[in-house]
């Protein structure tokens, strides 16, 4: 009997370690805490350096900014959110304007893309700012790309801190 209950016992510690494993190889990677690195988050035509406060961006060119793109058909479910959120601080004394973009469905193919027409700005100080997920067609299980970007300017004062979700 106890080497039935040994057995039990090794079976579910190798079970609960395949599923742990089978949990940890599809993270979120678009959550991300901007004063610890960059994870996969890439910048784009924009002078910036990352520190302890952040990552921090002082020139844009045109479609400068951030973002993730996945490749080789990595999708993330994002279906449980309403919007991602970005925690900012503009330290200049005029506002930045933000336009957003999201994909969905197969990256090398015609994917489902919806860019905002509502361009977003963040005063000067500490902010969130918000944008939507849904719509457009994306389909929120199979995300595979996000980015923002500003309006060109060769005297930004913008400090990223953090990249996550609000539920639905």
């Amino acid at each position: 009997m106890k080497r039935l209950i040994a057995s039990f016992a090794a079976l579910a510690v190798v079970a609960g370690f395949a599923f742990a494993q089978e949990a940890n190889t599809n993270p979120n990677v678009f959550i991300q805490d901007f004063t610890k690195g960059l994870g996969k988050w890439v910048v784009n035509k924009s002078t910036h350096t990352q520190d302890a406060e952040g990552l921090k961006i002082t020139k844009a060119e045109q479609l400068g900014g951030i973002g993730i793109e996945l490749h080789n058909k990595e999708k993330v479910d994002l279906s449980a959110y309403k919007s991602i959120d970005f925690a900012m601080v503009n330290g200049g004394d005029k506002p930045i304007e933000f336009t957003f973009k999201i994909k969905s469905g197969n990256p090398t193919s015609n994917p489902d893309a919806r860019t905002d027409d509502k361009i977003l700005t963040l005063k000067p100080g500490e902010h969130t700012i918000s944008f939507r997920l849904e719509g457009g067609g994306i389909e929120l299980k199979e995300v595979n790309y996000i980015r923002i970007w500003t309006a060109p300017s060769e005297d930004l004062k913008l400090t990223i801190k953090k990249a996550s979700f609000t539920a639905k």
